[in-house]
C-alpha cells in the first residue's frame, strides 16, 4: 500500500518537474479563505521522503509489533500511522496556514496515540508530556502568526 503510494508520488514528481507544478484550488474564495492544493517538485520531494521513511517504519514495525501492543490494538495503531503520514503530507500539500495548523495538530495527537498505544506507564506519560509539549508550540506559533 505504501509503495502504491510511493509510486505515485514519483509519478507526480515527474510530472510536475516537467510541467512547473500544478496549483489546484477547492472553493471560489480568494487567499487566505480558500482551500488549495500546491503540488510542485519541492511537495513532491518531501511526499515522496514522508511515504519511504513512513513505509521504513511500517516494515521495521511488524517485527516488533506484537511485543509492544496488544493484539485488538494493532488495527488502531496501523490506522493511527496512516493518518500521521497523511497529515505530513497535508503539511507539506495545503497553502493556506490554517489547514497546515490543523494538520499539523492532527500530527501532534496521532504521535502521541503511537507513543501511548502500548500502554505501559512510562509510555503514557511520554505521550502526555509530548502532547502538552505539542499543543504549547502550535499555541504559540499560532499567536505569533497572529501578531504578524
Amino acid at each position: 500500500m505504501v509503495a502504491l503510494a510511493v509510486g505515485a508520488v514519483l509519478y507526480v514528481m515527474l510530472i510536475t518537474q516537467t510541467a512547473g507544478g500544478h496549483y489546484i484550488t477547492f472553493t471560489a474564495l480568494t487567499p487566505p479563505w480558500n482551500i488549495a492544493l500546491k503540488v510542485g517538485s519541492l511537495e513532491a520531494f518531501m511526499a515522496a521522503l514522508f511515504s519511504i521513511i513512513g513505509f521504513m517504519i511500517v516494515w521495521a514495525s511488524c517485527s516488533m509489533i506484537e511485543h509492544d501492543v496488544e493484539e485488538k490494538k494493532i488495527p488502531l495503531y496501523d490506522f493511527m500511522i496512516n493518518v500521521l503520514l497523511a497529515t505530513l503530507c497535508g503539511v507539506v500539500f495545503f497553502d493556506n496556514l490554517i489547514n497546515v495548523y490543523v494538520f499539523i495538530e492532527l500530527s501532534s495527537f496521532c504521535a502521541a496515540g503511537i507513543v501511548i498505544i502500548k500502554n505501559q506507564p512510562e509510555n503514557i506519560r511520554a505521550g502526555l508530556k509530548y502532547l502538552t509539549l505539542s499543543i504549547l508550540g502550535s499555541g504559540l506559533v499560532l499567536m505569533g502568526v497572529v501578531i504578524l
